[in-house]
């Protein structure tokens, strides 16, 4: 087997972390509200990232968080959604080319949303500040719908992403995004139908050095007691070019956890890691697929969640990051001690459960609620990450905070 080509989220060192300082607090509009996918940052330090909802059209935004020199913050919408053939409510986190360009996705409007049901943009800054250009704007139809995940750059720059609903067969697509140099043209290399295969793709896929593709979905596959609970697959060109899907585990939910919707992250050694949510028998869990050989992976759970267990952290929500070592780090929606989400740790050994630390965790109110998305870190070792409520913007449930949690 080849091995696979990693696309990190972050790399940082294994610490134990204290204090939370909130770096900008959302107010709904013009800046945004709900942001939502984790933060990426430039060279400089800036931090990037979306909002779900506000901005000047109440459809979201793109904004940017920048050192001020005198310890604080200041923030910048770069581009606030219209709804029209540039999207509307982005819900996944950017990404950078090598020209300093961003890219990412609006969901759309959901159910009954033809013609316009989510987009891919590209933002590019010049001298009058920054453009957006939609690349695709999805139309509910055999291209599919609802973009609710990221897309992946290849070394050529095309972009590989996911709708979670419509597409020739109904439930979903695997889609990529090739620039000719004049234009960008959206191949679908799979449709999602209802039944073993999966259904409603979401979340990171990761791109693999033997050319195979990576994904999971948030339901379909076998069924369990009447019930499915997604899968995890892999797309391959066969010798004609065509690509074909082949389902490499099938969750059976409980205790092997199954739903999984914020995709696929890989670690230094070729294991691909995910987050199941809450499920009857337990608040969340993590897992890892090994790779064994050519289509043979080995699952396991890292880490269970407690059920009930107070002050635990609970409903794990956004892809996990790894430091060098392999351990990983990731938030939970839920837990705590007031019940608002925490930010945790899991420090990678040979046995399971993998052993977990509790970061912080979030208070009903100022500091944030409701952290989402994954975790970045600076050259120091600072956290960063979103809340999607919470702060002290549009009233007692606040509209969002961007927060820094230091060593």
């Amino acid at each position: 087997m080849k091995p696979l080509a990693i696309f990190f989220v972050l790399l940082f060192s294994s610490m134990v972390f204290a204090g939370e300082t909130v770096l900008y607090a959302f107010k709904g509009s013009p800046d945004g509200y709900g942001p939502i996918g984790g933060l990426i940052s430039d060279q400089k330090g800036n931090l990037f990232g979306v909002t779900s909802q506000g901005g000047a059209h109440a459809l979201g935004t793109v904004f940017e968080l920048s050192p001020n020199g005198a310890g604080g913050w200041n923030e910048t919408v770069l581009y606030s959604f219209t709804g029209g053939a540039d999207g509307q409510y982005p819900g996944a986190a950017l990404i950078w080319d090598g020209q300093g360009n961003l890219y990412g996705t609006t969901v759309g409007g959901g159910y009954g949303c033809a013609p316009k049901c989510g987009s891919v943009f590209e933002l590019s800054s010049g001298a009058n500040g920054w453009t957006l250009t939609a690349l695709h704007t999805f139309t509910g139809g055999k291209d599919g719908g609802t973009v609710g995940g990221g897309v992946v750059m290849d070394s050529a720059g095309n972009l590989y992403g996911t709708t979670a609903r419509f597409g020739p067969k109904g439930s979903g697509t695997v889609f990529r995004l090739s620039n000719s140099g004049s234009a960008w043209t959206l191949t679908t290399l799979h449709g999602f139908e209802l039944g073993a295969d999966g259904e409603d793709p979401e979340g990171l896929l990761v791109l693999g050095s033997d050319g195979a593709i990576y994904g999971t979905t948030e339901y379909g596959g076998t069924p369990i007691r009447n019930e499915a609970y997604g899968v995890f697959y892999k797309l391959s060109q066969n010798t004609k070019g065509k690509w074909i899907e082949k389902v490499l585990y099938s969750f059976k939910g409980a205790g092997d956890g199954g739903n999984p919707p914020f995709g696929l992250v890989a670690d230094e050694q070729g294991n691909f890691y995910g987050v199941s949510p809450d499920l009857p028998s337990q608040r969340g869990c993590v897992f890892q697929f090994s790779p064994q050989s050519t289509n043979k992976w080995k699952k396991k759970n890292v880490y269970a969640f407690p059920f009930p267990k107070y002050d635990a952290p609970d409903s794990p929500y956004g892809p996990l990051a790894f430091d060098q070592s392999g351990n990983a780090y990731g938030v939970t929606y839920g837990g705590g001690s007031a019940g608002m989400g925490t930010v945790y740790s899991l420090a990678e050994q040979q046995g399971t459960p993998w052993p977990e630390t509790t970061l912080y965790m979030f208070a009903r109110g100022s500091d944030g609620e409701r952290p989402e998305g994954q975790l970045l870190r600076d050259g120091k070792g600072n956290l960063f990450g979103v809340t999607q409520e919470g702060g002290t913007g549009c009233g007692s449930n606040g509209c969002g905070t961007v927060f820094e949690i230091m060593p």
